[in-house]
């Protein structure tokens, strides 16, 4: 049975009358000429297969790893510390290339290797390695075709990651080296974020304080140029008004920006294409463009851009019972004012009251905007409003109906999850939205709901019902094949549980475990605590499984041992870890569809055993498993990035016989 509970708190009761009249005039409202369909509005993937092979990307230059990790080191003084980088990791799939680093010293020197890229860069660096160590990068972001840097001599700059040259540069920002220690702000023990920002459509953002050019109160505005004498690149076009950092920025198609979030309001602008003659201009936002309080009681305001120089803009507050308002929510009255801004026009037009959308989110905001990023899953074009009503009259009052809502940039709804798939949610609040059944995603033609749904939904392409279950606890999941793997809370706040389910929402693997991977394949990884009728085992402890698609465990694998000879034993007995003398579970390696494993070789270092290493997938025939032999060192490693858990790659590790003296491998499993 479908999760049928009323809104409470501050969501009023619906009758069924109301609702109906409530769909009426939404679709009145917001004339809804054209009914889209789940395929027209979410994305879809194929299912990713079992792992069977590999493929060398590249092999960094001696003294090089992928960058993986850029917490700060604040164990020791500024003076000493290495760097507050917060820094992009890992993987770029959007241009896909890695971040890689090489130890100098106390310092860390990052680069940009773009896979299948034949061009070299620098001669003395491999092909498609963007960047040299010499121009010292200690944290580097990238957006939309352009990669921001900070450098250890404090100053910033940006570049071009289709060919890695400067469009920003670095002469222009940060500390100024003809310049004394009273002349701009240095760089070097700041946050990235801090200095400079990418935004969306190729503008870069640079606080006033690292901007040679900046003036206080005002965010610098450049755009990248790709022609002109090196150290004079980059076009300050305007200088924005803001009295708050680079995180409450944004930029839009490279031809508006946004200061917003503030307790002060909402600011929208448009960039000009260069600045005039006489040099770039302060701008302040216009009258239309300006959205702020007005000492309004309980003030609050929201812009979204929707595309096409449109910003939907909703301003609400709290009002006195017998005064003007837009809905009664159960204990307060409230009006508001909102619509759409465009920005070419610099004109504002309101819209109805009947139906109101708050706490929205789309493709343009790469952050999580209204708790959710929509991103992977949303077509472009569309918007997801998160919190929606629609309005009604009931007992003399207007009362508000809560919904989710998709819409195009004309406001338009073209989905509801009320009315297009019956889904009705509970306790949900402006202020705490934590139930995302809209964002939807396919795999194979089925749609479900990724992210924090309030029950387990799954769909045909015309929205029919393949599978469903009530359960209402999921965080996460993901589906691959056949199956889907749901992420619960546990028993404390810090603990999760993992099971799973069929397309019919028929629950296929108890939420037994406190981890478990998608299914590649027939085979999946989970790690649960031992059972009292299992020999060998104890209940205080955790062990890794091996679980089939007919959600049973496997109880035996083949292994090899030294001699070359396969042998049967428990699952992942032959698993390698993070490093060779911590063997602790939480250090075992593995990613979604495969693991590392170990041999012992018969050698010994001292009184410790020397392993080779490889990858196999998770098949319990040894043969069928192997996607690389063991032929690497200690250090080698499985890496797949958060965002994108089914790209899974290999580090494989060559140790020399000094300390910086290895060479990495990169492969990319297939």
């Amino acid at each position: 049975m479908k999760n049928r509970r009323i809104i409470s708190k501050t969501i009023a009761i619906v009758t069924l009358l109301a609702v109906a009249f409530a769909c009426a005039a939404l679709f009145a409202a917001c004339n809804k000429s054209e009914t889209k369909g789940i395929a027209d509005i979410f994305k879809n993937r194929g299912s990713f297969g079992e792992l069977t092979s590999s493929k060398s990307e590249f092999t960094l230059p001696t003294g090089w790893e992928v960058y993986t990790d850029s917490d700060p080191d604040t164990s020791s003084s500024s003076s000493s510390k290495d760097y507050l980088k917060n820094s992009d990791v890992g993987y770029i799939p959007e241009i896909d290339a890695f971040i890689v680093s090489q130890k100098a010293g106390s310092s860390t020197k990052l680069s940009v290797v773009k896979c299948g890229d034949k061009t070299v860069y620098h001669s003395d660096l491999i092909a498609g390695m963007l960047f040299h160590p010499s121009q010292g990068i200690r944290a580097l972001r990238y957006k939309d075709g352009l990669i921001v840097c900070l450098f250890d001599d404090g100053t910033a700059g940006a570049f071009d990651a289709k060919t890695g040259r400067e469009v920003l540069s670095r002469s222009k920002l940060g500390k100024d080296p003809e310049k004394n220690s009273t002349g701009y702000s240095d760089t070097t023990d700041v946050n990235i974020d801090t200095v400079i920002k990418a935004l969306c459509g190729g503008l870069i953002a640079v606080h006033y304080d690292y901007d040679h050019n900046g003036q206080s109160g005002y965010i610098s505005i450049y755009r990248p140029t790709y022609e002109g004498a090196q150290g004079q690149r980059g076009e300050l076009v305007c200088r924005i008004k803001s009295n708050v950092g680079l995180s409450q920025v944004e930029g839009f198609d490279g031809k508006y920006a946004t200061v917003s979030g503030t307790s002060n309001g909402e600011y929208i602008f448009k960039i000009p294409d260069h600045a005039p003659t006489g040099g770039a201009q302060n701008i302040d936002s216009t009258s239309r463009g300006t959205f702020t309080t007005n000492s309004k009681t309980n003030y609050t305001d929201e812009t979204t851009y929707l595309g096409n120089g449109k910003f939907y803009v909703c301003q609400d507050w709290e009002v006195s019972e017998g005064n003007d308002y837009a809905y009664y929510n159960g204990s307060k009255y409230v009006d508001l004012r909102h619509g759409v801004y465009n920005a070419e026009k610099d004109s504002f037009t309101e819209v109805g009251k009947d139906i109101i959308f708050n706490d929205l989110t789309n493709n343009y905001y790469t952050s999580k905007k209204a708790g959710v990023d929509t991103k992977p899953y949303l077509n472009d074009g569309y918007t997801y409003v998160t919190f929606g009503m629609t309005v009604y009259e009931s007992n003399g009052k207007k009362l508000g109906s809560f919904d989710q809502f998709i819409i195009d940039d004309d406001l338009n709804v073209v989905m509801s999850l009320k009315d297009n798939f019956g889904v009705t949610i509970s306790d949900q609040t402006k202020d705490k939205v934590d139930r995302f059944d809209l964002m939807m995603y396919g795999v194979d033609g089925v749609y479900y709901a990724p992210f924090k749904p309030s029950e387990i939904n799954l769909y045909d392409k015309n929205g029919k019902v393949l599978g469903h279950n009530d359960r209402s606890a999921i965080t996460n999941q993901i589906l691959n094949g056949n199956i889907a793997v749901a992420k619960m809370p546990g028993s404390s706040s810090s603990s999760s549980l993992f099971g799973a389910y069929d397309k019919t929402g028929e629950l296929l693997v108890p939420f037994d475990y406190d981890d478990m991977l998608p299914f590649r394949g027939e085979y999946t990884i989970g790690r649960r605590y031992g059972k009292k009728d299992t020999e060998g085992e104890s209940t205080s402890t955790r062990y890794l499984r091996l679980i089939g698609a007919d959600g049973k465990e496997v109880s035996e694998v083949e292994v090899v041992d030294k001699d070359g000879n396969i042998t049967k034993a428990k699952p992942f007995s032959d698993i390698g870890y993070k490093t060779a003398s911590s063997t602790s579970i939480t250090n075992a390696v593995y990613k979604a569809g495969c693991y590392l494993f170990r041999v012992d070789t018969g050698e010994k270092n001292g009184s410790s055993k020397i392993y080779k290493y490889g990858v196999r997938n998770f098949s319990p025939a040894y043969q069928d498993s192997v996607i690389i032999p063991a032929t690497m060192e200690a250090g080698s490693t499985i890496y797949a990035p958060d965002n994108s858990p089914f790209d899974v790659f290999v580090f494989a590790k060559t140790s020399g016989t000094g300390e910086n003296d290895f060479t990495y491998v990169v492969y990319r499993l297939l």
